[in-house]
């Protein structure tokens, strides 16, 4: 049987049945406050449920983006939440439970971000106390 025979593409990989995430990069379970902006206007305040180099998972904020939408994705650091990070995302997946984001315009600055906020989410105090 030819591979393409077996590979169903759909929003993840069917390979004899089984279900495989089409993602490039592993996922880290997080619990981190964040803020979606749009055209430099802050238009929510939410919470990632994991975090990886190539995108993020974002709790319940279905109705304010659609598929495809791009906006600006601030991760809220630290004690006092003062350290930021912005980076560009995609919306990739919509559903009842949120949204599936990829990270977009990739530099080494955003590279950087993107291992402290991982570093940040795997730290037993990592995770935001406050929502």
């Amino acid at each position: 049987m030819r591979m393409a025979e077996v590979v169903n593409m759909t929003d993840s990989l069917q390979v004899h049945g089984i279900s495989i995430e089409r993602r490039w990069s592993q996922r880290r379970a997080a619990m981190l406050n964040v803020e979606i902006h749009q055209q430099g206007v802050l238009i929510a305040c939410c919470r990632v449920c994991n975090v990886g180099l190539g995108g993020a998972f974002i709790d319940s904020v279905t109705s304010m983006l659609s598929k495809g939408s791009e906006f600006d994705l601030v991760f809220c650091l630290g004690d006092a939440q003062k350290v930021r990070h912005r980076l560009h995302a995609k919306v990739v997946r919509v559903g009842a439970e949120g949204l599936g984001v990829g990270f977009r315009d990739f530099d080494t600055s955003a590279f950087r971000a993107l291992q402290e906020v991982m570093r940040h989410a795997a730290s037993p105090f990592g995770s935001s106390q406050a929502a």
